[in-house]
């Protein structure tokens, strides 16, 4: 009986201790290709303020940040540009600094999507009915081939697309990314009806049978009088090159306009070496166009960042603001708070995007304090367990 009862006692050891180890090693292999999950936050989320962001699953590879700006520190009516002129984060390069100051895109205080300010392109002030370059960049540091970008755009109601009362038609390529200041790896998002129902990724010199989203120009929402948010990531290859471009507005959640692979990049190329917004319109004498909040960010880590919305659930968002970090590890992440069109008091949700584009569940913040702890997750007990006994 006492050897019959040491057997049951070693074999209800053993099977706990295969429990532990399943239990233990099912937890190591979750975290080790979960996808991203918040667990706390410190510090304030309030504009300018830094915060620290502690969890799991953000992956190892963050984002490399080369510019973001909401034009808040430009004074009204001054050009934006030179090479000089800092943004929140980086440096703007100009369309040209031979030109004279009213053919740039200046600070303005006629519309914003966040604060009080936004970049403003007045096309009665191009210098051509072919039109104007009244584009802004972000300044690279050699080729990139990996990039993921988002901005805002407005198109006040009862003005023209572009070049609609101009002579010439409409014509709009509100980004432009090139890997030479002429036609060489270019791809664009343009508009060319008034009102504006259709757009592209595309190429723009039309060589080298590049990768073209859906044959160029294909439907999509954009109303005047709304502030529409665009995001795009692009990736450099001779054959199997990505892109990729995500439309948000307060009538539209977030969601996947064009997804393509192709070719992205001539033989020989290293990449892109310009973005500009906008990258073309032509005159005209009703049109003003205005972006805001533009996001820049390159690198293996492009598309990694954390950006604060209006709803729990990433792709159901009408509205989101990409803050800008500091420093970035797979459990903990510090970065600079944007707070975008959000206001102090407003209840929203923080993500972190890892660099394949998962999202974490929303982790509940109010605007101007803190986060606040979600409720914790509901852990099942195991079944199908049993204690021998004699």
């Amino acid at each position: 009986m006492q050897r019959r009862n040491a057997f049951f006692k070693v074999r209800f050891i053993f099977t706990c201790v295969l429990v532990a180890c399943l239990i233990i090693f099912t937890s190591a292999s979750s975290d080790s290709n979960a996808s991203p999950a918040i667990n706390s936050i410190s510090g304030t989320v309030s504009d300018g303020q830094t915060i620290t962001i502690n969890g799991s699953g953000f992956g190892i590879v963050g984002p490399n940040v080369i510019l973001f700006d909401d034009f808040e520190t430009g004074i009204n009516n001054n050009y934006i540009g030179n090479g000089v002129t800092p943004a929140r984060v980086g440096t703007w390069e100009d369309s040209s600094t031979a030109c004279s100051p009213t053919y740039y895109s200046i600070y303005s205080t006629s519309q914003a999507h966040s604060g009080t300010k936004s970049a403003r392109q007045n096309w009665a002030k191009s210098p051509t009915a072919d039109g104007g370059a009244m584009w802004i960049g972000p300044l690279f540091n050699g080729p990139v081939t990996k990039i993921y970008f988002s901005f805002w755009t407005y198109l006040p109601t009862g003005q023209n697309v572009p070049g609609s009362s101009g002579g010439m038609g409409p014509n709009w390529k509100v980004w432009w990314l090139q890997s030479t200041p002429y036609h060489k790896d270019d791809f664009a998002s343009e508009i060319v009806t008034d009102p504006p129902y259709e757009t592209s990724l595309c190429w723009v010199d039309g060589t080298k049978n590049r990768l073209c989203y859906m044959n160029s120009y294909q439907p999509f929402s954009f109303s005047k009088g709304q502030w529409k948010r665009w995001e795009v990531y692009m990736t450099a290859s001779t054959s199997s090159g990505v892109g990729q471009l995500w439309f948000t507005s307060a009538a539209q959640a977030r969601s996947l306009w064009a997804n393509a692979t192709g070719r992205t990049i001539d033989d020989g190329s290293a990449g892109w070496n310009y973005l500009r917004m906008p990258g073309y319109a032509r005159y005209d004498s009703n049109s003003n166009t205005y972006y805001d909040d533009i996001y820049v960010a390159t690198g293996n880590g492009a598309l990694a960042r954390v950006e604060i919305g209006n709803n729990s659930s990433y792709t159901n968002c009408t509205n989101l603001a990409v803050i800008t970090p500091t420093a970035w590890s797979n459990a903990s992440i510090t970065a600079t708070v944007r707070k975008g069109a959000f206001n102090p008091g407003n209840a929203a949700y923080l993500f972190v995007i890892d660099s394949t584009g998962a999202a974490s569940p929303g982790y509940p913040v109010t605007i101007g304090s803190g986060g606040s702890a979600p409720a914790p997750a509901t852990v099942s007990a195991p079944t199908g367990l049993r204690i021998l006994t004699n």
